[in-house]
């Protein structure tokens, strides 16, 4: 089963979240998506007049559902960052992950070189796709994938071998 994690602060949720879970279910051919709200996000201070935990969870419930009829994939919310007292690290997040039985986790980097990441409209950079495999051991996850893209736009040969070192 190919499941897909999306983690954020969801503060609330807006449609920016939904269709990113819907592009993201639909693009990687998701069987199942997680979706798991932050409790304390680690880089961000939550604004006063947030909504509490359970008003953005039960609001993340509704995005998700939304993203379900969109997108055909089954989206379930956890509120395991929320349940677990302090700040959100992934790391906390993969491990308790391993701990209910996840072993493996493939990571969409596509390329190293970030120039080729924004051409093809990637939001994520090559130094986050580093911190998510930094996570992802220090999660003792046994099984850590690369998903890499040869034939980008403007890709030569020299930045394909640079992502493939990388890797």
């Amino acid at each position: 089963m190919k499941i897909g994690i999306y983690g954020g602060s969801f503060n609330p949720p807006h449609l920016g979240h939904q269709n990113a879970a819907v592009e993201a279910a639909e693009k990687c051919a998701l069987d199942k998506l997680l979706l798991i709200p932050a409790g304390i996000p680690p880089h961000k201070v939550m604004e006063q007049g947030s909504p509490a935990n359970e008003h953005r969870l039960a609001m993340t419930r509704l995005m998700g559902g939304q993203a379900a009829l969109q997108s055909g994939v089954e989206v379930e919310v956890l509120d395991l960052e929320m349940a677990r007292e302090g700040k959100s690290y992934t790391v906390d997040t993969l491990r308790a992950l391993r701990r209910a039985g996840f072993n493996r986790i493939s990571i969409g980097m596509q390329s190293a070189v970030d120039s080729e990441l924004r051409a093809v409209g990637r939001i994520h950079t090559f130094d986050q796709v580093c911190a998510a495999v930094d996570a992802a051991r220090k999660a003792k996850l046994k099984n850590v994938s690369l998903d890499l893209i040869y034939g980008l736009p403007d890709q030569t040969m020299e930045s394909f071998e640079t992502s493939l070192r990388a890797a």
